[in-house]
């Protein structure tokens, strides 16, 4: 019945569903940004408080899984209230997805790399994904975040530019 529909900027989505005479709560979306919108886990069907040493573990998973080359997807719901959509989840898990670079991707990289041109990698994908497949297609290791850009001046831009091939969980901004 209602919809915080995905934006890159913020990536994730929230949506409300009707189920029997109850309502519910549903986010999806980028698993570092999903954990910091819950406040409870589930575990064994059992609702607990969401730790600090909690988190600790499932950013621990993810960057295990984003170095894997896996995309990962973060799940919450929680039951419907008329406070804010997309805080006080319950955590539910993860999702790892390959989503493989296009076949002939890496040989047009090498071509481009014999003809002088240098080839970047700009994403909206967590770092470690981004690096895991950068390297995958030929780019080097070096990245950066898009809100570290946002950080920097112009000066100190055109410096990182020259050593940065990928430039990870950037906005369209």
């Amino acid at each position: 019945t209602k919809e915080i529909p995905f934006q890159s900027e913020t990536k994730y989505m929230v949506t409300v569903n009707k189920e029997g005479n109850k309502k519910f709560v549903y986010s999806k979306g980028a698993a570092d940004v999903i954990i910091n919108l819950c406040d409870r886990i589930i575990v064994n069907g059992k609702i607990n408080k969401l730790t600090n040493e909690d988190k600790k573990k499932i950013l621990k998973q993810i960057d295990l899984m984003a170095e894997n080359a896996l995309r990962v997807l973060g799940f919450a719901y929680k039951p419907f209230d008329n406070n804010k959509l997309d805080r006080n989840l319950i955590f539910i898990g993860l999702q790892g997805m390959i989503d493989p670079p296009r076949e002939g991707v890496k040989e047009s990289i090498e071509k481009c790399k014999l003809a002088g041109i240098r080839v970047i990698m700009i994403t909206g994908d967590h770092i470690k994904t981004a690096i895991s497949i950068g390297k995958d297609i030929g780019l080097g290791a070096n990245a950066i975040l898009g809100q570290d850009l946002d950080k920097i001046s112009d000066t100190e831009l055109l410096k990182i530019v020259k050593d940065n091939d990928i430039y990870a969980r950037v906005t369209p901004e």
